[in-house]
């Protein structure tokens, strides 16, 4: 219990703007190389990060409804998330991104992100969390083990002649 409390206390979840922009993208491009390398090739994944990750596209999304947090482990930021409430107009919350430098996978914090976003499903009156994971993410057996099911196969045309290839999951709360 002790050693819970501690680790608690060194993790703060919080929601961002445009002002962090940078520490996003810079999380990102850090991120993205390592958990998509044998997944995407290089010419399509420095597409994708253009596409979602430029400050146009970034600003967008967060002028769209898509809230983003930090996470900060020791007061250093080791991953984002983003969240939309009422998604489609339901009482879905759409959890557009969830992410983590590779060398702090697999430690718990990635729990406590998806813990944060169901307090903030609840808050926000939704009951459902939905999240697109590409098919051969490892990153679908995380999610799981936190109660997530597939409910469909999709592929999402992005331009250029890309697609991504993904499992729909939702956790019921």
């Amino acid at each position: 219990m002790k050693v819970f409390l501690v680790i608690t206390i060194m993790i703060q979840i919080y929601k961002v703007d445009s002002y962090s922009i940078s520490e996003i993208q810079s999380l990102a491009i850090q991120i993205w190389p390592v958990v998509y390398k044998t997944i995407l090739e290089n010419h399509q994944m420095e597409y994708m990060l253009q596409l979602i990750y430029s400050e146009e596209a970034l600003k967008k999304q967060m002028l769209n409804n898509q809230d983003f947090y930090l996470i900060k482990y020791r007061n250093t930021s080791i991953g984002f998330m983003s969240l939309e409430h009422n998604y489609n107009k339901e009482a879905t919350t759409k959890l557009h991104k969830l992410y983590l430098l590779p060398e702090l996978q697999k430690k718990g914090f990635g729990r406590f992100l998806i813990e944060k976003a169901k307090e903030l499903t609840l808050d926000n009156n939704n009951n459902t969390i939905l999240l697109n994971v590409n098919r051969f993410n490892n990153a679908k057996y995380f999610y799981e083990k936190l109660g997530f099911i597939v409910v469909l196969e999709e592929k999402i045309e992005i331009g250029n002649g890309y697609i991504m290839d993904d499992f729909q999951m939702k956790l019921y709360i």
